[in-house]
């Protein structure tokens, strides 16, 4: 495994075929990304002529923006950008989750928003789709499972449709908190900001919540869009 990419918990899989011959073009290599909880193909990306060889070396990489996106470097040093002959290229793949809060990383790498169980707190969401999806309804669902990948109404969510997750799609969340713009609509931009907050002496120690956030096609219930998860860790 390289890294948790696509951010549900556990590490996915980038395998370099750069002998491979995408389109036709001799040795212009591929690679090949993989969810290490499904199986399923995440991304291809191949080189761009032949001998690149693109994909003979591949690492992840840990958080390196503002956001904490994880992403692939993919290096080959045959490649020749703008014409220049062997120069090399190394590319960063990153993959955008949608849905962010400030955290810390666990020892699996996972980003997780932590809170006190003991004391209680708030934690304060950032969803942020892409332009294209302004104006739609968004829902933001909760699940006290760990990691998992749901086929939910035609869409592929990263989290397991437990009673919570079932109940915050309906609306209905958990008495223990409080849950501000958890439903709503998205701005001109994408964005929404949910708020969470609790109580003290609410939440189960060491217990782990994910949250997401879904968009909606327009005037429907069908989910179009999932944000990677949030893992919200409750400490003592």
């Amino acid at each position: 495994g390289i890294t948790d990419i696509d951010r549900d918990g556990v590490k996915d899989y980038a395998i370099g075929a750069d002998h491979a011959d995408p389109n036709g073009i001799k040795d212009a290599g591929s690679v090949f990304l993989y969810s290490g909880l499904t199986g399923s193909l995440l991304a291809r990306w191949d080189g761009e002529h032949e001998y690149a060889y693109y994909g003979r070396a591949i690492c992840g990489t840990g958080g390196f923006v503002a956001n904490n996106q994880l992403g692939i470097l993919i290096g080959t040093e045959w490649a020749d950008p703008n014409n220049e002959e062997d120069a090399g290229i190394v590319d960063l793949k990153c993959y955008d989750p949608f849905l962010y809060a400030e955290g810390d990383r666990l020892d699996s790498g996972l980003l997780a928003a932590r809170i006190s169980a003991s004391e209680g707190g708030m934690i304060e969401f950032r969803i942020d789709f892409p332009d294209k999806y302004a104006g739609c309804e968004y829902r933001v669902l909760m699940s006290k499972n760990g990691p998992s990948v749901t086929h939910f109404r035609g869409l592929n969510i990263p989290m397991a449709m437990d009673y919570w997750a079932r109940n915050s799609w309906a609306g209905q969340y958990a008495s223990l908190g409080f849950y501000q713009n958890f439903q709503g609509v998205l701005d001109a931009e994408g964005k929404g900001y949910p708020v969470f907050a609790i109580g003290p002496n609410r939440l189960e120690n060491w217990r782990t919540y994910r949250v997401i956030a879904l968009a909606l096609a327009p005037g429907t219930s069908t989910p179009i869009v999932s944000s990677g998860p949030v893992v919200i860790e409750a400490r003592p």
